[in-house]
């Protein structure tokens, strides 16, 4: 999930910036939507996990969010928000429903004694799926842009220098060999053409891959996920007290980590106190 989510962000955030020529400012406006649609559908994921079990929240869930993607992997290459739109609320729908019920599995399965090795756990696979989605899909993305770049441009008569600096981004293509010194317009225009197609091009396979990942985590989710989670923990008596729980769990696993971190400072502040007494003594 967390793989398609930061994937699909760091591969829009330049379409946005580059090929719709939208300002920083006005990029992240548009995609702000997505974080509210999240909001209102997160608080509504435990209900759903008390009335028809974790299963098939999370993996309806991940069906949804994978249905996301694959709408963003249809963006053209002009005028392509409202597509982009669709398809992040549509993630943002999908992932809202997950997050919370996967995050309660985690942490329901364990003895509240081990709340902050759950935690960290569940932190380590969000940042993990995170980093390898950019990696992985940034480097497919790569892989077809700048073949198709070289490959487009040389057949235009484009001088290699400025296909090397085109090959570099998207960006580099738009901004800067379009706009180097001795560039005709013609060229300029050919430059720009050819390097979005390319980088659009990219993002419909790279997405494509994205909402595969996510089709086999809901496949996973479906295959072993337990109809409910199992909770190691106290009993509660509905969804609202069990997020409560939840909540609390993972303070106190983030609190066990700093009174450790404190300890081994306190620990350490002693050890350095008892060797400057000692010398002062021998001295």
């Amino acid at each position: 999930m967390y793989f398609a989510m930061f994937g699909q962000m760091f591969v829009m955030n330049q379409y946005t910036q580059v090929v719709l020529g939208y300002s920083p400012l006005e990029a992240g406006l548009r995609m702000m939507p997505m974080s509210i649609v999240m909001i209102c559908v997160a608080p509504m994921a435990p209900r759903l996990v008390y009335r028809i079990g974790t299963k098939i929240v999370v993996g309806g869930g991940l069906v949804i969010a994978s249905i996301g993607v694959l709408i963003v992997s249809m963006v053209p290459t002009s005028n392509g928000y409202p597509v982009l739109l669709t398809g992040i609320v549509v993630l943002a729908f999908g992932m809202g429903g997950v997050m919370a019920p996967a995050t309660e599995s985690v942490m329901g399965s364990l003895p509240r004694e081990k709340a902050g090795v759950g935690s960290a756990m569940n932190d380590t696979t969000r940042q993990m799926g995170g980093a390898l989605g950019v990696a992985v899909i940034g480097s497919i993305l790569a892989a077809i842009y700048r073949p198709g770049v070289q490959s487009a441009m040389s057949a235009a008569g484009i001088p290699q220098d400025l296909i090397n600096t085109a090959k570099e981004s998207v960006g580099g293509a738009v901004l800067s060999a379009a706009n180097a010194p001795g560039v005709s317009p013609e060229t300029a225009a050919q430059i720009q053409t050819i390097a979005v197609q390319q980088y659009v091009d990219g993002i419909h396979f790279a997405m494509k891959i994205g909402a595969a990942v996510v089709l086999l985590a809901a496949f996973v989710a479906f295959k072993w996920l337990p109809a409910r989670a199992e909770d190691a923990r106290a009993e509660v008596s509905g969804p609202l007290d069990g997020l409560a729980s939840l909540t609390y769990a993972e303070a106190e696993g983030a609190l066990e980590v700093d009174q450790l971190e404190l300890e081994a400072e306190l620990a350490a502040g002693l050890g350095q106190d008892s060797e400057i007494a000692s010398d002062e003594v021998h001295s």
